[in-house]
């Protein structure tokens, strides 16, 4: 894979959504649009946990008592210009689950998770804790995916391409446009398109679109 792959993949998406795919100025990311998505981050994230703190308990539960370890599960991932943050989880694999990508997990023919984690993971709500990530400033609602600091090749094409300019989110238009389906270059070329137009309409679309994916149970495809 190399950067000619993503731009015909990333022309292909703007085409299709008849947009432009010469090279963007500033990220959409910036004044007023950034300032007022981060107050709206703060209180979305604060009233979801608050809303969402009975399940999380219930979930804490479920998870101790199947299997031992931790019940919050810590990961570092690649945030904001390239630096790392400790991701929160909770956990849904056994607790000697080597570090990968869920393809690559996928790919190894085991199976590391739990029986509450498949349900968790089934409709992503496993993810919830990331909404501190969310008040605390390390990611925003919508965003591209937090990337693993072992995806050397995806990060480098996420940077030359300025994805990194924006807040990781807990979901974002690859996740709603095919998640772990999709090929390394059609991931960042789905980014490179959002921070290419990102506006609060976008995210409203993606916001909904996730939605619609939780509650048909296709959250973790």
């Amino acid at each position: 894979m190399d950067t000619s792959s993503i731009r015909h993949s990333l022309s292909s998406i703007q085409s299709a959504s008849g947009l432009d795919s010469s090279p963007q100025g500033e990220v959409g990311e910036l004044g007023t649009y950034r300032l007022v998505k981060r107050l709206l981050d703060i209180l979305a994230s604060l009233v979801l946990l608050i809303l969402s703190s009975p399940f999380l308990f219930l979930s804490a539960v479920a998870v101790g008592w199947e299997s031992r370890g931790p019940v919050i599960y810590k990961q570092l991932r690649v945030g904001r210009n390239g630096r790392s943050f400790v991701l929160f989880k909770i956990r849904t694999m056994l607790v000697d689950t080597p570090t990968m990508t869920t393809e690559d997990l996928k790919k190894s023919g085991k199976t590391y998770y739990t029986r509450s984690g498949l349900l968790l993971r089934r409709f992503s709500f496993d993810e919830l804790p990331q909404l501190w990530n969310v008040l605390i400033g390390d990611m925003s609602l919508i965003g591209p995916r937090p990337s693993l600091a072992t995806q050397e090749w995806l990060n480098s094409q996420r940077k030359y391409f300025r994805v990194l300019e924006l807040r990781p989110g807990i979901t974002g238009l690859a996740q709603v446009s095919g998640r772990d389906e999709l090929s390394d270059s059609d991931k960042v070329a789905f980014d490179a398109d959002y921070r290419s137009r990102c506006s609060f309409l976008l995210d409203f679309k993606i916001a909904l679109m996730t939605v619609k994916a939780v509650f048909s149970g296709n959250g973790a495809n």
